[in-house]
């Protein structure tokens, strides 16, 4: 182990030029994701919005990502995987502006607001381009680095974007209360104060462009894509038995999630019983458990392979996955939760890199936009369905379907790739 830690920082310290800049990138849009995803709520509520509304904004914007995700994808082959971090996140920043300042345009009878369509659609055309970055990033990450650092930089992208979308969410918490004063009630704080917080983290996903600029292009790559990728369509995959095997597994996993990661605030709160602060604490320290966690993902993909590593990830986290809900006190599901978060998230990187080892260059935009529409629509259907278990106040069926989703995963993925573990699609980069 102590070997393999030593080799893991020797490969981190000889990132490329290329590799370092996309971790900047990627840090700067994960800032702006993780303080909106506070700040813009906080602000509808303030404007007037229900939960209802924020609800279904949030379904819509993940909805139309996963719909036009394999489209990104063909958009990714034609102009770069470079391209599309610029046009993208370029293009994305500025629908932010525009829906920062949509949503105050105007009021109806009673003080009610009545750009709800306005906000909508500001939302699906933001979510249209952050869909392109997406399908981008997966591809660009393969294809330019080696065997030996990919899984590496895979999973310091998780571990640095979740830091950075953590301290963008505190940053979301504590800008308000440092303007306004003590811990306001969110219809006492001024709309002027969350947009300062919106557009000044929109104005930093902007300025993520110019590492992006700075990014070189796979030019082999983009000469193989030039030559063989065709058009807007499902044809350019080639392993269609290991796309039509990997791509549901990786849907139930990501179901698993959506059930409870986006209410997991809702749960403490309302289940648990847990104060304000407590569920902020819990929510914290989980985020920090899985950042921490992501930095030695590669040391056990080496020692044991991607496919066990993958598998016991989320075998291992069924314990704690029904343990959160079979001990509600603040202490002990908070606890579970934070090993949750560890063990779970385990998978993620690499699901990712594992399924773009086993596909060609012009199928690997393709599938990477098939991976991001089953992330994203399983995140928007998963959070509809467990809004209805908690809302119903069905706690503990809403657990087992969670963990029987991963175990599910679990041995399907053991069963189909457990004979299929190296490597044999990737170009080394130039």
């Amino acid at each position: 182990m102590q070997q393999g830690i030593r080799e893991y920082f020797d490969v981190v310290h000889g990132f490329s030029r290329n590799a370092k800049l996309y971790v900047v990138h990627f840090m700067m849009m994960a800032f702006r994701i993780g303080a909106w995803q506070v700040a813009f709520n906080l602000y509808l509520l303030g404007l007037g919005f229900d939960a209802a509304f924020i609800g279904f904004r949030i379904a819509a914007d993940w909805i139309i990502v996963g719909l036009l995700a394999v489209f990104a994808g063909r958009f990714c082959d034609r102009v770069g995987r470079r391209k599309s971090f610029i046009w993208g996140d370029a293009l994305g920043a500025f629908a932010s502006f525009a829906l920062v300042f949509g949503a105050v345009a105007g009021t109806g009878e009673g003080g009610m607001p009545i750009n709800g369509p306005l906000i909508i659609f500001f939302s699906l055309v933001e979510g249209v381009f952050r869909s392109v970055h997406m399908v981008a990033e997966m591809p660009w990450i393969t294809e330019n680095t080696s065997s030996r650092d990919r899984l590496h930089l895979f999973a310091i992208d998780q571990a640095m974007g979740r830091l950075t979308w953590m301290v963008a969410s505190l940053v979301a918490y504590i800008v308000p209360v440092a303007l306004v004063g003590a811990t306001p009630h969110v219809h006492d704080v001024p709309p002027w104060v969350f947009q300062i917080v919106l557009l000044a983290s929109s104005t930093i996903w902007l300025a993520s462009v110019i590492p992006a600029v700075m990014l070189r292009e796979n030019v082999e790559v983009m000469a193989e894509l030039r030559r063989e990728a065709r058009g807007f369509s499902f044809r350019n995959i080639v392993n269609r038995g290991f796309v039509a095997r990997f791509v549901p597994v990786y849907l139930l996993y990501w179901l698993g999630l959506g059930l409870v990661h986006p209410l997991h605030n809702v749960f403490f709160t309302v289940y648990v019983g847990a104060a304000v602060d407590e569920v902020a604490l819990i929510m914290l320290v989980g985020t920090l458990s899985m950042a921490l966690g992501s930095f030695l993902i590669p040391v056990f993909a080496k020692r044991f392979g991607k496919v066990p590593s993958v598998t016991w990830s989320l075998y291992s986290s069924i314990p704690f996955t029904l343990g959160i809900v079979a001990f509600p006190s603040v202490f002990v599901s908070g606890l579970f939760f934070i090993f949750h978060e560890l063990t779970i998230h385990i998978s993620e990187p690499i699901f990712r890199a594992y399924a773009m080892e086993n596909v060609v260059t012009r199928e690997r935009a393709t599938v990477s936009g098939l991976m991001v529409s089953s992330h994203t629509i399983a995140l928007g259907v998963g959070s509809w369905l467990g809004g209805w278990f908690m809302a119903t106040a069905n706690w503990v069926p809403l657990n087992v379907l969670v963990a029987g989703l991963f175990l599910v995963a679990a041995f399907s993925f053991n069963l189909m790739f457990r004979r299929r573990e190296a490597e044999a699609m990737v170009p080394a980069p130039a």
